[in-house]
């Protein structure tokens, strides 16, 4: 529905995510505080293009833009007609925001469909929203050539998770009951892997990684929801005592357990990609072993890990062995991170995420109000 008041107004999410996910409850519950208000569920189906009353002042895409064909009639060009639908929405006069989390993954050949719906959101999009510089420098690039002005970029870095964590389930006593469930002994020490599992995570490469670092006394434990097949089956294909895989979406008092009796987490990824997953392991007094891309320093701060060059094994192996062998400059990686983070809210991102909004909706419907200007009457001259 349209904003009842000048001052507030609505945003409605698509695709709908749920609030168990703590960067959604992040973004959203700290809006309210500037004038936006998140309202029901939204989709691209003909019903709710054909009710006035139920659009939002700003439709804020997030991920999987797969999700965003799920009204898509078979038989059709999903991405056209999402890209079509989108359309319709911003004639309407309904200002169309995008957050872009995934960098690296942009323009990717191998998805079509996708590929296809970010070149339409680049071009046509009237805001992106990014939690970064460098991302913003690179989105902003890519657009330039597609589009008559230059895409309007909102910069809200991401705050800190510590208010969203949960307690783990064991208290101190029972860290060695939590590990005898995962099948992990109380002397030895582990390495965690945990957040969405898919092809960005680069978890062949991690266990190529954990094999160089041949330490009998270190345990890799990847935790988390599958995403795609190809990850999933070669989850399915380690079968080996010194990697434990738990799939499955995890409650997040198990993701605390998780992170209680690990000494490292680690992120293997080789593309820029939101790095909530560190965040997350930070606000869990873990400290992080992560390949050195612009996105994660900015997240995590030049001195908030111990860094290894993407995309190689031998670096990562590496960058394993010094935290581990070295637990005092680990915990001034966490220390630096956690300064880093605390330089930057929630509430911040917000009030910079709201203005954004604010504008954007202001030259969205100037742009409407421009194009169904009814035209002046002639008169007749003498």
């Amino acid at each position: 529905m349209r904003s009842h008041s000048r001052d507030r107004l609505s945003v409605a999410r698509i695709p709908w995510t749920t609030d168990d996910n703590p960067y959604q409850r992040a973004v959203y519950g700290s809006l309210t505080s500037h004038g936006v208000d998140l309202i029901g569920t939204a989709d691209l189906s003909d019903a709710w293009l054909a009710e006035p009353s139920r659009r939002p002042d700003v439709l804020h895409i997030h991920w999987s833009l797969h999700r965003l064909a799920d009204d898509a009639p078979q038989g059709l060009d999903t991405a056209t007609w999402v890209c079509d639908r989108l359309d319709r929405v911003q004639r309407t006069g309904t200002t169309l925001a995008w957050t872009v989390h995934e960098p690296g993954a942009l323009l990717d050949p191998a998805d079509p469909f996708r590929s296809t719906v970010e070149r339409h959101l680049l071009a046509h999009v009237d805001l992106a929203i990014v939690h970064d510089e460098p991302t913003a420098r690179f989105v902003g690039n890519l657009a330039g050539p597609m589009r008559d002005r230059p895409l309007p970029i909102a910069t809200a870095p991401l705050g800190d998770y510590r208010p969203f964590v949960v307690p783990a389930t064991s208290e101190p006593r029972d860290l060695d009951e939590s590990r005898a469930r995962l099948s992990i002994r109380p002397d030895v020490r582990v390495v965690l892997a945990q957040g969405a599992l898919r092809a960005d995570k680069d978890l062949p490469l991690l266990v190529t990684a954990f094999d160089l670092l041949d330490r009998p006394e270190v345990v890799l434990a990847i935790a988390g929801r599958e995403i795609d097949q190809p990850t999933s089956r070669f989850l399915r294909s380690l079968d080996r005592p010194d990697i434990r895989v738990l799939p499955g979406r995890l409650a997040p008092e198990t993701v605390s357990t998780h992170h209680r009796i690990a000494d490292l987490a680690v992120l293997a990824r080789r593309v820029d990609w939101t790095p909530s997953s560190m965040l997350f392991a930070v606000a869990h007094d873990t400290p992080v072993v992560a390949a050195d891309l612009p996105t994660s320093r900015a997240a995590l701060g030049d001195r908030g890990a111990t860094w290894a060059t993407p995309g190689d094994p031998e670096a990562l192996a590496d960058a394993l062995r010094r935290a581990l062998d070295d637990p005092m400059e680990a915990a001034a990686t966490l220390h630096a991170a956690r300064v880093h983070i605390a330089s930057r809210s929630w509430d911040r991102s917000a009030g910079i995420t709201a203005r954004a909004f604010r504008s954007a909706v202001a030259a969205r419907r100037a742009a409407h109000r421009a194009v169904n200007r009814e035209p002046e009457p002639v008169t007749a001259t003498s």
